[in-house]
This record gives C-alpha cells, sequence and structure tokens, in this order.
C-alpha cells in the first residue's frame, strides 16, 4: 500500500500529467474545475434555501475592525491567480487573452465565494463553524443535503487540491524556465524537453510528493 501511496500520489499523477501537451493539461485542468464549480453550485442552489436569514442579520455582524483583519486573511485565498501570466507562451493572443483571464477569474470567484460564504454562515452556527475549522464547508452542507453532502465537498476539497497542485506545477516550471533564460537561474532549467521545461517541473513535483509523504504520518482525522 505505500508503494501505490507513492506511485500514485499528487506529484507522480500532476507531474506526469504536465509532461504531455499544453492542451492536455488544459483540458484535465477544467475537467477538474468544471467538477469542482458543479458540486459547489449544488451546494449553494440547494442550500439558499436552507439559509436562516437571522444569522446573515445585521446584528450578527462582525465589528468593522475584525471584519477588516478577516479580508486580510481573505487575500490569502486569492494567491494563485499571478500564475495565470505563466501561461503566456502557450495562449493565442496574450497581450489579448490575459487580461481578460484575469478579470473573468477574479470576478467569478469573487461572486462565488460570496454565495458559499453566505450559505455556510446562513446554515450553521458560529460556534459550529469554529469547531469544524479544517471542515466547515463540508459541515456546512449536512442540514440540507445529508452525509452524501459532507462526502460531495470533501470531493470537491481533493479536486480543488488536485487542481491548485497541476496548475502550480504547469505555471512555475515555465517561471523557473523564463527565469533562467534571463540568466538569474542554472541554465539547466533553460532545456526543454518534448519543447517543454522538465527540469524544473520534475523538481517541483518531487518536491510537493515529499511533502505529501510527510504529511500521512498525521492525517487529518474527520468526523464520521
Amino acid at each position: 500500500m505505500t508503494f501505490l501511496n507513492r506511485a500514485f500520489g499528487p506529484g507522480p499523477i500532476t507531474g506526469g500529467l504536465n509532461l504531455l501537451s499544453a492542451q492536455a493539461i488544459g483540458k484535465a485542468e477544467n475537467w477538474i474545475v468544471a467538477l469542482k464549480i458543479a458540486i459547489l453550485g449544488v451546494f449553494v442552489v440547494v442550500g439558499v434555501f436552507a439559509i436562516d436569514p437571522a444569522r446573515l442579520a445585521v446584528g450578527q455582524w462582525s465589528p468593522v475592525i475584525q471584519v477588516a483583519a478577516g479580508g486580510m486573511i481573505i487575500f490569502l485565498a486569492y494567491e494563485g491567480f499571478e500564475l495565470i501570466a505563466n501561461t503566456a507562451d502557450d495562449i493565442r493572443d496574450p497581450k489579448h487573452n490575459l487580461p481578460r483571464a484575469y478579470f473573468i477569474a477574479v470576478g467569478f470567484v469573487m461572486v462565488l465565494y460570496v454565495l458559499v460564504s453566505a450559505v455556510t454562515v446562513g446554515a450553521l452556527d458560529v460556534q459550529s463553524i469554529v469547531n469544524a475549522k479544517d471542515f466547515a464547508l463540508a459541515e456546512a452542507a449536512k442540514p440540507f443535503l445529508g452525509q452524501a453532502g459532507f462526502t460531495l465537498i470533501a470531493i470537491a476539497a481533493m479536486l480543488s487540491t488536485a487542481s491548485a497542485i497541476n496548475a502550480t506545477l504547469y505555471g512555475s516550471a515555465r517561471l523557473s524556465y523564463a527565469i533562467a533564460k534571463d540568466g538569474e537561474l542554472p541554465k539547466q532549467l533553460e532545456r526543454k524537453v518534448w519543447g517543454r521545461p522538465v527540469e524544473g517541473l520534475l523538481g517541483l513535483a518531487a518536491t510537493i510528493e515529499g511533502a505529501f509523504q510527510l504529511t500521512e504520518r498525521r492525517p487529518l482525522r474527520l468526523p464520521r
């Protein structure tokens, strides 16, 4: 089982995927993200009818200072959009399409975050959210979707992790290649195999897999 975990961990799978063409990577990412958004869409559409309006009342809002502090934390959730720029070599008309990709992606995610947050806060009391901080979204799905909802959100979380690792490998491998071309990294990272920057990709994939294997020693335990 240990061998299988290592062979089919996030590093080997996403690393192998990134050895394929940019089109294959894009299609895989599209499918993963589409499934994830579909699950979150079910969560939002069904969850809207389970919202307790009293939990969203103005009187329940936190002080402005706490909201501002929360906003600074939310900023971290938007990390990763810079990877869009690293696709410039693989897309048509990047000068026109990159700005569109940024505005559409950030705008869509903002709306999705607000809707998901509203359903979560409206379906669970604050203390329950705090108690289930590692899996609050899955816990919020249980009142109106039952255990199936909890499982669906857990699947969405795994899909999110997979898509994030895939995008990070894709973008970072090309970033290291671009920096190496400018002479700021070893020339080995400037080489391409099958038209792709492989050295940086393999190094990053190995790092991710190593971190994954370390976390296996202390896995997150969810309630049954």
